[in-house]
C-alpha cells in the first residue's frame, strides 16, 4: 500500500474485513457508562429537538394515527388535535407529523401548516434539512428524498424509514 515492497494480499483482506461480523452501533471502550432517565409511559415513537424538548406519538391509534405528546415538568401532555404516524423535531424545538395518508404538517408555536409532499417516514437533521422516505402504501418503501431549495430531491435509494444520526447523516432501513 505504501509502495515499498510487495503487498501481503492475506493481510490486506484480512485488516478489511475485520469487525464485519459485528453489529452495527457506535464502537467504543467497554467501559462506557450510559445513564437511562425513564420517563414513565408507552410511546411508539420518540424525538428529541436541538433545545432539548422531547415529542412522542402514542400508544392508541385514532382513526389509524397515533396522539402526539409532548413532556412538560409533570409528565407526558398531550397536543390537543395532533396526531400522526411519522413525527420529526425541527431545530426549532417544533414537531413535523406526517398521517396516515402521508401528509406532511409542522407546528409553528401557534398552528399546524401543510409542507409539500408526502410521507411515510421524517427525520430533521442537524442543519435543518427534512429528509423524508417518499409515501408509496404499496409494499412500505418510499425513495429517500432531501428538501432543498423549495423541492424535493430524490437520493435513488428506496427504504421504509429515515432518522438523522447527531452530526446530520442520513441513516435509512
Amino acid at each position: 500500500c505504501t509502495g515499498l515492497g510487495t503487498p501481503n494480499g492475506k493481510v490486506l483482506l484480512a485488516a478489511l474485513l475485520a469487525d464485519t461480523e459485528r453489529a452495527p452501533g457506535a464502537r467504543g471502550p467497554s467501559d462506557v457508562r450510559i445513564d437511562w432517565a425513564w420517563k414513565p409511559g408507552l410511546v411508539r415513537e420518540i424525538a428529541e429537538g436541538r433545545d432539548g424538548s422531547l415529542w412522542a406519538l402514542g400508544t392508541v391509534p385514532v382513526a389509524g394515527q397515533w396522539p402526539l405528546f409532548r413532556t412538560t415538568p409533570f409528565g407526558w401532555a398531550p397536543v390537543p388535535g395532533a396526531f400522526g404516524c411519522a413525527l420529526a423535531v425541527g431545530l426549532d424545538g417544533k414537531p413535523w407529523v406526517a398521517s396516515n395518508t402521508g401528509v406532511i404538517r409542522f407546528f409553528d408555536g401557534t398552528s399546524w401548516h401543510v409542507h409539500p409532499g408526502r410521507a411515510s417516514s421524517l427525520a430533521m437533521a442537524a442543519d435543518g434539512a427534512l429528509w423524508i422516505i417518499d409515501y408509496d402504501k404499496t409494499d412500505g418503501n418510499g425513495t429517500v428524498k432531501r428538501w432543498t431549495d423549495g423541492a424535493f430531491v430524490d437520493s435513488d435509494i428506496a427504504a421504509s424509514r429515515i432518522k438523522v444520526d447527531s452530526i446530520g447523516v442520513p441513516l435509512a432501513i
